[in-house]
């Protein structure tokens, strides 16, 4: 490349031909650009023929359900049947509104924990349409892993001030709910279409179920490539009891160069948190079609 400079310096003319020629040196020695894969169709999500209650609705009655067996309602939960709550326009406002109530901005509270058997309810709920229920299930896997991606997304900086690289307590109670929740719901599996599926492979990996990961590789076989068949494989791993398989798919992954640089993990990170966290750009790409009613 300084082939192309002189003792003139950087600020020169050159004529068109010589300048053409400069650049085709220079763009000769770039490494050929990574083949981006064909965009896959939506992940199948059904629809229901029958008229559906709102969400709101449905929430309330979960809601209602966990008190008659617990006797008493966390706050947040309770919030969902008081007036207040008629605030929301539409159901879209509602199921993310959910989200925010128990992960304010994808961060785990005190509270995270508490809110979890409300979500769970929600994703096995048969009045909620099954993109909705694929959205909360997402939501559970986002919970059961905040602790273990923060510390892998952050890893850097806590290496550098010393900070440990464990989940807090919140976090650590928010991923034993889920865990709690989860096995109602993978149970489900059979009886579910493609994108819920495809949600409750992330729950699986969020909550090591190995159960499940014969099935989630068999899921990952409808497609050849790409970032889906990524995210699968990667699920299957973290879902199993094998650390070297979760390091060896998570370099595969990040060595195909799929991934942006700024998006590729610290070698300080945690392996498994580090793929948890690659799992959930990967989760959120899928579930981008199906978030809006």
């Amino acid at each position: 490349m300084l082939s192309g400079f002189d003792h003139r310096g950087l600020a020169h003319e050159l004529d068109q031909k010589h300048a053409h020629r400069i650049r085709r040196d220079v763009i000769s020695g770039f490494p050929p650009p990574t083949e981006e894969p064909a965009p896959a169709a939506p992940l199948q999500c059904s629809t229901v023929e029958r008229p559906l209650p709102p969400v709101l609705e449905c929430v309330r009655q979960v809601a209602r359900d966990q008190g008659n067996r617990q006797g008493n309602l966390p706050g947040g939960t309770a919030w969902w049947l008081t007036d207040e709550a008629d605030g929301f326009p539409g159901d879209r406002e509602v199921v993310f509104g959910l989200a925010d109530s128990v992960m304010h901005q994808g961060t785990c509270y005190p509270h995270t924990a508490d809110g979890i058997p409300l979500l769970a309810g929600l994703a096995a709920h048969e009045d909620i349409r099954p993109a909705h229920r694929a959205v909360f299930t997402t939501f559970l896997f986002e919970a059961a892993t905040i602790g273990q991606r923060l510390a892998a997304s952050g890893a850097d900086r806590r290496v550098a001030l010393g900070l440990p690289l464990e989940e807090r307590e919140d976090e650590l109670e928010a991923r034993h709910a889920v865990e709690a929740a989860a096995p109602y719901l993978l149970d489900r599996w059979d009886s579910e279409d493609e994108a819920v599926q495809f949600t409750l492979a992330a729950l699986a990996a969020a909550t090591r179920h190995s159960a499940s990961s014969a099935r989630i590789l068999h899921l990952a076989e409808r497609w050849s490539t790409g970032p889906r068949t990524d995210a699968l494989r990667l699920a299957a791993a973290l879902a199993g009891t094998d650390s070297a398989e979760v390091a060896t798919v998570l370099r595969g992954i990040v060595e195909s160069g799929v991934i942006r640089p700024d998006k590729v993990p610290s070698p300080l990170a945690p392996t498994r948190g580090a793929a948890l966290d690659l799992l959930k750009s990967l989760v959120e790409r899928e579930m981008s079609p199906l978030s809006a009613p």
